[in-house]
């Protein structure tokens, strides 16, 4: 019979109101990937082709700096960028700018740099290189203590973190000895100098060597350990020999140690090294030439050797108008030094007169120029001032923009709320109405199997009633009574005529509900023997009682069951037993699902 299952949960007419709820909310979700999307692009955007073009100037950077800084003077709309391209731009362009040496003192654009990349831990590199020239850039504009704190944090960030970039640690190390270098203790400039020494060592930078050898033993000099800063001096000579592009560093080296010497009151020594340096200079036509020269000129002063003096002072002096007020004095202190040991006191006087005239002159330079420092930081202030003005009403600009997105925003969340809580709703209706249908429907359903068991109980009554008021069923009741030695000894009296056999198919035709009518139709080549054998089965006789009805051995009833098997039933009787598939047959209606 059928039975009706239980519906489940995602019914036709759940699922059919979920997928129009879904249909409706689509255009909603949609919209508002467009929205946040449009939004968040307005509000940031990253451009890799300025991201491309920054690394290329990075690349250059200590290859061809002045190709470096002109690609990054070349970028435009940098202000459009998001954070991270921003502060790559401002860290190489200040880069740029001091290996051009051209860094301007009060720079601030690499403070952008230092803040991004002190929130931003991702890249702790860039983080020490941006604080490397945010203190150069306060060095320059004389606030040395910043400076220094600068420094400090960037060498710590470097060490802390074993970073492996050695040219970073050599300019860390080298620029923080140039902050102290000529302040006491001078011990504290000295190991910053060797620091850089040993990392430029590292990685064969000997312009870097060169450079720390000379500052290192320009400190022992200042110490009064000479001996220990020449041999740093004559180390760096022996390294300049070796490599010629460095010649350029020869003059003020042999200038330190003659000054060194010459601090030992070792004035024939220190002739013998400033005059190395002049012939130097001469070579590299060296801007230096005139300072040397006076230099010489003041030793040999000091040593009586009057004769060449004049030489010196006017080789030096064709050289000086060019020069600064300081420069200037300290000639003219030199020639006055030199008539004085001469003897020509006039002449002397004169020139000492003009070296005064000199020092109110550099006094009021240095007057103005500090007048013009002061408003220079004033005008800086102002546009600082202007500047962070603007940025304050961009800002408020951004806000308000900002805060009308977030309305929106919320407003799409409320919304979005409501069709979620109200899809919530229409679920557990759904699933309500849906549970009272199932219980319905299984009530019925039960109702309706008590009724097919009630029935079936009255059909299988009748059938059996039926069975036993037929006469022609006799011979099968006597044989069920039937001891062995009947059964052996009348064996003929129970054998059934072909009268009794039809009347026992018609019986069990009508009580079965039209089997041997529908077995023959379904397998129209049986044979009648095989219908009867069938029926008997059907009647739940057992084996030898059909072979003992219809007048076969038991062997031959076995075998012809196998036949009927293999050849008639093969494929329904593949896993049952042939008495048993009899038994399940049924053409009147579909088995029970019980």
């Amino acid at each position: 019979m059928y039975v009706i299952k239980n519906p489940p949960e995602n019914s036709y007419l759940y699922s059919n109101n979920l997928v129009n709820y879904d249909m409706k909310t689509q255009p909603i979700c949609l919209i508002t990937a467009m929205l946040i999307c449009t939004l968040s692009g307005c509000i940031k955007s990253t451009d890799n082709r300025l991201s491309d073009q920054i690394a290329i100037a990075d690349s250059l950077m200590f290859i061809q700096p002045d190709s470096s800084l002109k690609i990054i003077s070349k970028i435009e709309g940098i202000e459009k960028s998001d954070d991270a391209t921003k502060a790559y731009y401002h860290l190489i362009s200040t880069q740029a700018k001091s290996r051009n040496h051209i860094l301007e003192a009060g720079d601030s654009s690499i403070l952008q740099s230092v803040n991004y990349y002190s929130h931003n831990k991702n890249d702790i590199c860039k983080l020490a290189w941006s604080l490397v020239y945010a203190s150069e850039v306060n060095k320059q504009a004389g606030n040395d203590s910043l400076s220094l704190k600068y420094i400090r944090k960037a060498a710590n960030i470097a060490e802390e973190n074993k970073l492996i970039d050695e040219r970073l640690k050599v300019y860390i190390y080298n620029f923080w000895g140039d902050l102290l270098f000529g302040k006491r203790p001078y011990s504290d400039a000295i190991e910053k100098f060797l620091i850089a020494e040993k990392y430029a060592r590292n990685m064969n930078d000997t312009s870097r060597v060169i450079t720390a050898l000379m500052n290192i033993g320009e400190m022992y000099i200042w110490s009064e350990h000479h001996e220990t800063g020449r041999n740093y001096m004559e180390r760096a000579a022996n390294l300049i020999n070796f490599y010629p592009t460095e010649q350029r560093l020869l003059p003020r080296l042999y200038e330190r140690i003659s000054t060194s010497y010459q601090m030992e009151e070792n004035k024939e020594e220190a002739l013998k090294w400033i005059s190395k340096a002049t012939d130097s200079a001469k070579g590299q036509k060296s801007t230096s030439l005139c300072n040397l020269l006076l230099s010489k000129a003041e030793i040999l002063t000091e040593l009586g050797r009057l004769d060449s003096v004049d030489y010196y002072l006017n080789a030096a002096e064709r050289g000086n108008d060019t020069q600064s007020y300081a420069a200037q004095a300290i000639f003219k202190l030199a020639r006055a030094k030199y008539e004085a040991q001469r003897g020509d006191y006039k002449a002397a006087y004169k020139t000492h007169r003009k070296y005064s005239e000199f020092l109110d002159s550099m006094y009021k330079e240095n007057e103005q120029n500090r007048v013009a420092e002061f408003q220079r930081r004033y005008d800086y202030q102002d546009v600082a001032i202007a500047l962070d003005r603007i940025k304050i009403e961009s800002q408020a600009k951004n806000i308000k923009w900002l805060s009308i997105t977030v309305a929106l925003l919320a407003l799409l969340l409320a919304a979005l709320s409501y069709a979620y809580i109200q899809r919530q709703r229409r679920i557990k209706v759904e699933i309500a109405r849906d549970k009272s249908i199932n219980s319905a429907v299984t009530g019925i359903e039960e109702q309706m199997r008590q009724d097919l068991l009630r029935r079936d109980r009255h059909i299988e009554s009748l059938r059996n009633r039926v069975i036993m008021m037929d006469n022609t069923l006799d011979k099968i009741r006597a044989l069920r009574d039937a001891s062995p030695r009947e059964r052996v000894a009348e064996s003929a009296r129970f054998m059934m005529t072909d009268a009794e056999m039809e009347h026992m198919l018609a019986t069990v035709n009508i009580c079965h509900e039209g089997f041997v009518d529908g077995l023959r139709e379904e397998y129209p080549t049986l044979a009648d023997k095989d219908v009867e054998i069938c029926a008997m089965i059907k009647l739940g006789l057992q084996s030898r009682d059909i072979a003992l009805l219809m007048g076969m051995s038991d062997n031959t009833l076995k075998t012809r069951k196998k036949r009927l098997k293999k050849e008639k039933f093969s494929e329904e009787t593949a896993d049952m037993q042939f008495d048993e598939w009899i038994q399940s047959k049924n053409y009147g209606r579909e088995p029970d699902d019980y």
